[in-house]
Parts: C-alpha cells; structure tokens; sequence
C-alpha cells in the first residue's frame, strides 16, 4: 500500500534537483585539501617555534623555506583549491565564459560614453589603436 500522493511511475519523471555547490566544499573537504590545510598549519605552527628555537631558525630561514611559505599561504591555497569549483560551476553553466569583444560584451547596447568606447571614433586616440593605426 502506497502511502505518499504520487504514484512510483510519476515520482521518477521529476527530475531531480542538483544539490547547490558551496566553495567550502572543495577547499575544506577533499582528502588533498585536508592534507594541504594539515601541511600548512605544520609548517607555520614550525615557523611560530623557530622564533624561540635557533635550530629551526636555521631551516626557516634558508630557500626551501621561502618556496613552503609561498605554497602554504592560505590565499594560494584557496586559489588552487577553488579551481575544482570553479570548473564544477562552469560545468553545470551556472558561470558563462564570455568573448571580450565589445559588441559582445555590450550585447548591441550602446555604450553611454563614447569617449571610453574604443570602437566608436569620437574616442580619439582609444580608436586609433583599435583599428591599429598606431600602438603605444
């Protein structure tokens, strides 16, 4: 006995709704994203006690320890791992990626300023490098 409103067959026409993508959900939640955020509070947690211990201050202080804090710097880190999103939302065409030619991007609305409009000739010298008389 059937105890919802709907049928089996109507229920399986419905599509399913995808569930909504979250950017803490890629840097927070893989296995290398994991690793990478353990990796980076070990390395700093290290640089913090180098300051007390000279042994460490030594490692910290030398070349391969400058690469480290560049690759455990929280905003890379969020930039490489928000990559995976990035192309989650690009995938499912929730972000739309675009030509960068004018009339594209204006989509045949004028510009309100057509001294700014490197396409229309009262722009000056904006026009002239457009259409390649001169490049500066």
């Amino acid at each position: 006995m059937e105890t919802e409103s709907e049928p089996p067959e109507q229920r399986e026409m419905h599509p399913a709704r995808p569930a909504r993508l979250r950017l803490s959900d890629w840097i927070w939640r893989p296995w290398y994203a994991k690793l990478w955020w353990t990796a980076a509070s070990i390395y700093w947690a290290g640089w913090a006690v180098s300051l007390k211990i000279v042994a460490l201050a030594v490692f910290y202080d030398g070349l391969v320890a400058a690469y480290f804090a560049i690759f455990f710097n929280p905003f890379v880190a969020t930039i490489l791992l928000g990559f995976g999103y990035a192309r989650a939302k690009l995938d499912r065409g929730e972000w739309v990626v675009t030509s960068d030619r004018p009339e594209q991007i204006h989509r045949g609305a004028p510009i309100l300023d057509p001294y700014t409009d490197p396409t229309d000739p009262r722009s000056g010298a904006l026009y002239l490098r457009y259409i390649g008389v001169y490049d500066e």
